[in-house]
């Protein structure tokens, strides 16, 4: 074969790295070590940790569930980062998160130079991996780790039982259910594998090792909040999750762009069964598996695993509505699956048909890339700059302290005696329930859940404490912007009684409206 010149191979490097560097780097010039949502669960688990008096309760903290998640992995890398300074480290974290998820296109580089495939058609996988997804990258750090860590450990199970490594196998599975729920959909796909190809002493040790996670992960298991049930069935579901990675940024309602991503996801479907169908190793004449020594048990795994997370995630208490398929946690495993698919045809069509597979998906995937980029620079520029975010400046108690002073001085003049008068914005619900403060309301105003400048936040105020949070849109199809709702973990708070306000920014306007709700905090 003749040597490339040194040039092309500068090239290849150039192109293969820099969707890489791009994306590192808005992780450092945006990433916020700033609690989002869920990571205030990781607030509350460290405070409970140090007050803790014995290793007993410490393991407990350490193995305790949030939602339906244990969070072993977040819980021991929280630890860790925050040993000196003794408050979470939520950048950190999220570097975690990110290097893991740059660790995926290595296991996929693996699985190509297992099949002796150039490089060069490598080329899409990271343009279209790299794809910033709104949030959970460089503002949710639990989900960073939960979602890129739990993807990686899976896929490395994989490459590991397509090797037959089963040590590996082993390692990668603990590590994947001790960061995400996920890691059992890859327990279950691997032991259906294994089953299979009639590998009794492998299916027997994974069974067991299955057995004590299970034991580990119920072992004081607390019932997940469920939240409204969607009507969303699973065909819908799946489709939607399948098209989510061609849902970049897209800011229509999801009533107008439904058939888009149905469409797309019909698609991939249609070429996932296409794969299963062609490469299910079984004998008609002798009624038997037949395994060919090329069969990919990598690709397969993988898609069985994204599958198993869609039926999961479409039939789970809480269930998920077309938003949520369509935001950034679901893009990833969606975007998996298309490269997964992808790494199977490049494998496994003629050599002269490779070329023309790479033009194609390698424009698509460029694409994709710079769709979502253009799309989520501004918001990720702006977020917690202008808007009440602000106020979850890097502090350790989440105050009013140290935060910007224009934010800050914005906030006082309208704070004023705001919460001391009637109710001038009711809330339909706002209560304690499973440790959660849930939110429910309507407003005669619009804002849009993407945009930096407007939003809607919660205020809660005790005598001495002043808290903020997000809320977010209900999915309301009559009126989607009328509506809001948001669910806050009470570890966020400090114990006491708070009078509930509401911080609305629109553009240049903000507003305070006093909702006349009372909640008190309790914490056991």
């Amino acid at each position: 074969m003749k040597e490339k010149p040194l040039y092309w191979k500068f090239l290849l490097l150039i192109a293969l790295v820099l969707p890489l560097l791009v994306y590192v780097t808005a992780i450092e010039l945006y990433g916020v070590n700033t609690p989002y949502k869920d990571d205030f669960a990781l607030k509350g688990f460290l405070t409970q940790f140090n007050k803790a008096d014995s290793w007993s309760i410490k393991w407990q903290l350490i193995l305790s569930q949030h939602h339906e998640n244990r969070l072993i992995f977040a819980h021991l890398l929280t630890l860790l980062f925050s040993f000196s300074k003794k408050v979470v480290q939520y950048k950190a974290l999220m570097w975690v998160g990110n290097v893991l998820l740059i660790g995926v296109v290595g296991l996929y580089a693996r699985f190509f130079k297992k099949n002796i495939i150039s490089r060069l058609y490598l080329l899409p996988i990271p343009w279209l991996l790299f794809a910033l997804t709104h949030y959970d990258n460089t503002f949710h750090a639990l989900a960073s780790i939960e979602v890129y860590g739990g993807l990686f450990f899976s896929l490395w199970a994989f490459l590991a039982l397509w090797n037959n490594q089963l040590i590996r196998l082993s390692v990668a599975l603990v590590l994947a259910i001790c960061t995400s729920v996920y890691g059992f959909v890859a327990l279950l796909v691997i032991a259906f594998m294994l089953l299979v190809k009639k590998s009794w002493m492998h299916l027997l040790a994974v069974l067991w090792l299955g057995a004590m996670l299970g034991w580990l992960y119920f072992t004081g298991y607390e019932n997940p909040w469920k939240g409204n049930v969607g009507d969303l069935s699973l065909t819908q579901g799946i489709l939607a999750l399948m098209g989510s990675y061609v849902d970049t940024t897209l800011n229509a309602f999801v009533t107008n762009r439904l058939m888009f991503v149905l469409l797309a996801g019909g698609v991939v479907a249609a070429l996932t069964l296409f794969c299963i169908i062609k490469n299910i190793p079984f004998d008609m004449q002798t009624l038997s598996f037949d395994f060919p020594r090329r069969w990919p048990v990598f690709i397969l795994c993988v898609i069985g695993f994204i599958i198993g997370i869609a039926v999961l995630t479409i039939r789970h208490p809480a269930n998920q509505d077309m938003a949520t398929l369509l935001g950034s946690k679901y893009k990833i495993y969606s975007a998996v699956l298309v490269a997964s698919l992808y790494g199977w045809s490049i494998n496994n069509f003629a050599p002269q048909y490779r070329n023309v597979i790479l033009g194609c998906f390698m424009p698509f995937c460029m694409f994709i890339y710079g769709h979502s980029w253009l799309g989520n620079m501004g918001l990720l520029n702006h977020r917690y700059k202008h808007t009440a975010m602000g106020l979850l400046a890097n502090s350790s108690d989440e105050t009013l302290a140290g935060v910007d002073p224009e934010v800050k001085q914005s906030v006082g003049k309208l704070l004023g005696e705001s919460l001391k008068n009637k109710p001038t914005l009711p809330l339909q619900e706002a209560r304690v329930r499973n440790k959660t403060i849930v939110v429910k309301g309507r407003a005669k105003f619009a804002f849009s859940s993407l945009h930096p400048d407007d939003g809607i936040y919660l205020l809660a105020k005790s005598k001495k404490k002043l808290y903020i949070f997000p809320l977010k849109k209900s999915q309301e199809e009559s009126q989607p912007e009328e509506h809001f709702e948001g669910e806050i973990p009470t570890e966020a708070l400090q114990e006491g009684a708070y009078k509930l306000g509401l911080y609305v920014v629109q553009e240049n306007e903000k507003q305070i409206f006093n909702t006349g709700e009372t909640i008190r905090v309790e914490h056991n």
